[in-house]
């Protein structure tokens, strides 16, 4: 079983899993899915309701829900909301190579394009 060590890092937590622990699909081999918290042989599709609370099925595999959103204030701050499609969305990368559009400046400490 997975053992929870809390990290805060921008606002989101982290946890340590054992070798072949898993929380979702996306965890394990291309060969295997996440059952009981554990990766196991892939032996069937997935189902939408059959993944845990956070994920979602698609493409046959549990994969981490993409949040729904209004605006930034509703997405983790590494993330923004797109708001055509009101999904939260990740942030632009950004260095002195590339650098972010016009309306926004590179956060050095993220690397990540924000609005100023």
């Amino acid at each position: 079983m997975a053992t929870d060590y809390p990290l805060d890092l921008v606002g989101f937590s982290f946890a340590i899993l054992g070798l072949d622990a898993c929380r979702a699909d996306s965890d394990c081999a291309a060969s295997e899915i996440c059952a009981g918290e554990r990766c196991v042989p892939y032996g069937g599709a997935c189902v939408e309701g059959e993944c845990r609370d956070g994920y979602v099925c698609e493409a046959d595999a549990c994969v981490i829900a993409v949040l729904a959103c209004g605006s930034d204030e509703g997405c983790p701050s590494t993330e923004e909301c797109d708001l055509e499609r009101r999904e939260c969305r990740p942030r632009r990368p950004c260095s002195d190579a590339l650098p972010c559009p016009d309306d926004q400046i590179c956060r050095p400490d993220l690397a990540l394009c924000f609005p100023p």
